[in-house]
């Protein structure tokens, strides 16, 4: 369940309470945010890109996913967006970047009606610091502009993804508190 600071108001602080007072914890914050155009750097990389056309890509996205958020999403191979065939452009795509075979950071856009909405961008541990994560979403964003979809990007962001994204032209439009049912 989650909660918009900017569409609430005045309301933010009561609802947030009420859920807390009925069994909900807060289990994260994001920043909602777009981008007109975003800035997508020219990809320069010896490692592999692979995209929603390998049929490893959805489940390796969901395993960076849950180790850059250490967390486990699901148990491994439950979910549909890991099996080969969910992914479908100019619906879905999706960028994994590999090195030696082994998944190490990944990107999707989603197709909302005709705006790209980024989603499931994450780096593993061992692997951060080094721009996958930007290198993967200006992959992903090229392929999806390249099929017809708006330039104008939208996503929402955790605390440690906001500066990436800054970097490449998104901004805030609105602050939100997700909660959980405890």
């Amino acid at each position: 369940l989650g909660l918009c600071q900017e569409t609430l108001g005045e309301l933010f602080v009561p609802a947030a309470e009420h859920l807390e007072q009925n069994g909900f914890a807060v289990m994260m914050t994001l920043t909602g945010m777009e981008a007109p155009a975003p800035q997508l750097p020219l990809i320069n990389t010896t490692l592999e890109i692979a995209t929603e056309a390998d049929e490893r890509a959805g489940y390796d996205s969901i395993r960076v996913n849950s180790a850059g958020y250490h967390v486990e999403i699901a148990p491994p191979g439950t979910l549909p967006m890991e099996q080969s065939g969910w992914w479908a452009p100019p619906n879905t795509f999706l960028t994994v970047m590999r090195e030696g075979g082994q998944p190490l950071s990944s990107a999707a856009v989603l197709n909302l009606n005709g705006l790209p909405y980024v989603a499931l961008v994450a780096t593993h541990p061992d692997a951060q610091r080094r721009g996958l994560a930007t290198i993967a979403m200006a992959d992903v964003l090229r392929r999806a502009q390249a099929s017809g979809l708006s330039e104008r990007a939208y996503l929402h962001a955790t605390a440690a993804g906001r500066p990436v994204y800054e970097r490449m032209g998104f901004v805030p439009t609105a602050e939100y508190t997700l909660f959980v049912k405890i």
